[in-house]
Order: structure tokens, then C-alpha cells, then sequence
């Protein structure tokens, strides 16, 4: 593989000749690679991760390959980080400089993929043995992966208080993707909250966003570790102005976000009162976190694709004179 992608760049060098080459992590061996081949046909290198490289819990970062990542940005023109507690980690532990790093988002298509036509998913959903309630009629949507790491046990914990509570609550949930098999044992043990999740394959890109325009509310999960996590899902729906429940490590990034917008609530991972709260305040008072995107309609188009693209302009400018001063 590594060959295979270092011949396609050379090739596409040569043809299109490049101003900057660009390496992405996970996984590391692709900004070795991309370093390798911008040294070899010198040209400036920017290196963009993800995820950090190396091992974090929900307080620390601890870095893989430390002496090769500093050498591969001590040769890099710019370092930007998907997430500013990535960025911070990176510069407290000395492992770049921080003048040259920059922290950046996802974001939100424009109108055109907003607005299309909805399409009613041709498969069916992925039997749980329940029956959806007759009474229910605010949909939850969870869109993308859900694997091991982000567990949902106190996200079911608190609906099962929800539930228990007022069993005619008026709320299910759609899950589209992968969802680990445990959190699908987990969620089958309990009839009452089976009867209320649907489970559906992964969709395509243009579904999704049908899919999320016909939601109520959008749940979006961070595992407990990964407290610097900014997930693409909480940015790319942005544009639906539909409220949302993040749920997560108190201290992600993510958090300020949301309630600096004031378009939903963030819950603590390991409460599940927290949760059941967060849930509680989106049915009753959802009107109140519709008209925030409204409200706050500039800062929340501070992620629309425009804008952050724009952003990624000036950071290109930025990295782009920094790298003609060395040549």
C-alpha cells in the first residue's frame, strides 16, 4: 500500500507539480510517507491529524513514536490538528512547535445538499424483536459508527430511568451503521427501550442528510477517553438546525461549542442522570433550542462549508509563506 500510494504521488507530482504535499493521520505511516515524498521532491510538507498518535484516556495523551513524530514536524511548513485539546496535548508535550500549528473543524455542506428531496432508506431496519410504540413522536437519530469505544451503557441506563418514569414517553431512536453487538445485547435486554430503537445499515452521504432533515433530535456519542475528540457528525449536521444531544467526557471541546451556540445540550458520559436530564430538557423545551440556530445563526455558520473552507485558505497562505522563506 505504501508503495502503491508513493508511486501514485510521485506520478501526479510530476504531472501537476505541486506547491504543498499533505499527509493525514490515523494512520501515522501516511504522514511518513507524505513527508518522505515531499523531502524527496522537495517540496514544503503539512502534516493534518485526525486523531493524535498514540494513546490518550480522558485526562492524558500519551505519544507513540515520539522521536520520529518530532523529527516529521520539525520537516513540516504547518501542523494542523482536527481538535484545539489535540493542538494543546502537541504543545505541552513539546512535540512541535507551536508558531507553526493551527486547529481546525469539520463543517456543514451548503443548500443544495440540505434541501434535497427526502428518500425513505429502501432497507428495512434491523429487527430488535420490539415494536415501535404507536404513542412515540420525537425521533432521536444517531448517524455513523457506534464500535466498541464508545460504550452506551450509561446512555441506556438513562433512558431505562427516562422510561421508567413515564413509560409513554414520547421519544425513539434510529441508529444508521455499525453499532457494536454488545450495546445491541445491551438495549435487546431491555424490552421497553427495544420497543423504542431501530436499527438500519450504514447510509450513504446524501441519505444521511435526508435522513437527519427528517429527525427531531441528533445524538451524538464520544467515548469516555477520548475527551479531545471532535467528531465530524456534530459539524456535518450542523446545517438541519435540528437540536442535539452530545453526550461525552465533561472538558471535550465539543461542549463549549454547544452551549456557546445554545443549539442543544451536552451530557456527561459517565452520569447517567446527566443524560436523562440533557434529554428531558431537549422534549421540553425543543422550540427554545430550534429557534437558538436562528439566534445564533452567525456563529453557527462559522462551520459552514464556506466559511471553513476560507479558513483552510488563509491557514494554506500562511503555511505557504512560511515555506518560501526556505527556498
Amino acid at each position: 500500500m505504501r508503495r502503491g500510494i508513493k508511486a501514485t504521488i510521485l506520478a501526479a507530482e510530476r504531472q501537476w507539480d505541486f506547491d504543498l504535499i499533505a499527509g493525514k493521520s490515523p494512520d501515522f505511516f501516511i504522514l511518513e510517507t507524505a513527508a518522505e515524498i515531499a523531502q524527496q521532491v522537495g517540496k514544503p510538507f503539512l502534516a493534518i491529524f485526525d486523531d493524535p498518535h498514540g494513546r490518550r484516556d480522558d485526562q492524558h495523551f500519551y505519544p507513540l513514536d515520539q522521536d520520529k513524530q518530532i523529527q516529521l514536524m520539525k520537516q513540516a511548513a504547518g501542523v494542523i490538528f482536527m481538535s484545539p485539546m489535540t493542538r494543546e496535548r502537541y504543545i505541552s508535550l513539546g512535540l512541535v512547535d507551536a508558531t507553526k500549528t493551527y486547529s481546525m473543524s469539520d463543517s456543514y455542506p451548503m443548500t443544495k445538499t440540505l434541501t434535497a428531496a427526502f428518500v425513505q432508506p429502501s432497507h428495512a431496519p434491523l429487527p430488535l424483536g420490539g415494536i415501535e410504540p404507536k404513542d412515540t413522536s420525537i425521533n432521536m437519530v444517531h448517524l455513523g459508527n457506534l464500535p466498541e469505544w464508545r460504550p452506551i451503557n450509561t446512555f441506556v441506563n438513562a433512558l431505562e430511568q427516562l422510561i421508567a418514569v413515564d413509560q409513554n414517553v414520547k421519544l425513539r431512536l434510529s441508529f444508521y451503521g455499525y453499532v457494536y453487538e454488545g450495546a445491541k445485547e445491551l438495549i435487546r435486554n431491555h424490552p421497553l427501550i427495544a420497543n423504542r430503537c431501530q436499527f438500519y445499515p450504514a447510509v450513504s452521504h446524501q441519505e444521511s442528510h435526508d435522513v437527519a432533515e427528517n429527525s427531531d433530535l441528533l445524538l451524538v456519542m464520544i467515548g469516555r477517553r477520548h475527551r479531545d475528540n471532535q467528531p465530524s457528525k456534530f459539524f456535518v449536521y450542523l446545517g438541519h438546525h435540528k437540536p442535539v444531544l452530545v453526550v461525552g467526557p465533561l472538558g471535550n471541546p465539543i461542549q463549549a461549542i454547544v452551549e456557546n451556540l445554545g443549539i442543544g445540550v451536552y451530557a456527561d458520559v459517565d452520569r447517567p442522570d446527566s443524560i436523562e436530564a440533557g434529554m428531558r430538557q431537549l422534549m421540553d423545551h425543543y422550540e427554545h433550542y430550534v429557534k437558538a440556530f436562528e439566534i445564533n445563526q452567525t456563529k453557527v455558520q462559522a462551520y459552514s462549508a464556506k466559511n471553513v473552507a476560507e479558513k483552510w485558505v488563509k491557514i494554506l497562505d500562511k503555511v505557504d509563506s512560511v515555506s518560501s522563506q526556505y527556498n
